[in-house]
């Protein structure tokens, strides 16, 4: 997994504000500027119906999110709570079929083969949510890395002075309906790039 400083340098690149191909990084007040707008975008995607579950992140943190399983009821998504990590191995902290608290979710930290109701392989990353009756296993993120710094790139690019490109702007709307599929409420079909933000921002160089 990426960490937020990854995601947000690559954002960034897309747009040229970093250097392609010469390992630069972001400059700090363009990384904590692009981090704010990556947070209003993943806000704007639950306003929107895709309902991701996370939290503000740091740019030193891990790039992750929830992605509810299919099936998964509304109610158990507005109390899902990270219990922390599990291994699936040893099954460490032990979790039992059909037994749980509602909304609790722990992230696979050890890949592993225990059962848990009808849920029998379990990848790092993939995570095991308890919705009341039974344990559903919730999917692994990584295939959306690549859209969410397209989504991202688009997002800033205005704010940066930097054109949108008819590819960028392919890629973002391609994004967009891959991410939908994997979420319990369909958000609008077309891609608006009203949905990557919930405010208005602008970057402007204080120096």
């Amino acid at each position: 997994m990426s960490t937020v400083r990854e995601i947000v340098t690559s954002a960034l690149r897309r747009i040229r504000v970093v250097s392609i191909g010469t390992g630069e990084a972001a400059a700090a007040e363009y990384a904590d500027y692009t981090l704010g707008a990556l947070n209003d975008m993943m806000h704007a995607w639950q306003a929107s119906g895709v309902d991701v579950k996370h939290a503000d992140m740091t740019l030193d943190d891990e790039f992750f999110f929830v992605i509810p399983p299919a099936g998964i009821d509304s109610e158990t998504v507005d109390l899902l709570v990270s219990q922390g990590t599990w291994n699936a191995s040893t099954n460490t902290p032990t979790l039992t079929s059909a037994t749980g608290t509602q909304g609790h979710f722990y992230k696979v930290s050890v890949a592993g083969t225990t059962t848990l109701d009808d849920v029998t392989t379990w990848s790092v990353n993939d995570v095991a949510i308890f919705d009341g009756v039974e344990w559903l296993k919730g999917q692994y993120p990584r295939k959306h890395e690549a859209g969410v710094i397209d989504m991202l790139a688009m997002a800033v690019a205005e704010d940066f002075g930097k054109p949108v490109s008819p590819l960028l702007a392919r890629a973002a709307s391609n994004a967009w309906t891959t991410l939908q599929a994997d979420f319990i409420i369909p958000p609008p079909a077309r891609f608006d790039n009203a949905l990557t933000r919930t405010t208005t921002r602008r970057y402007e160089d204080t120096e």
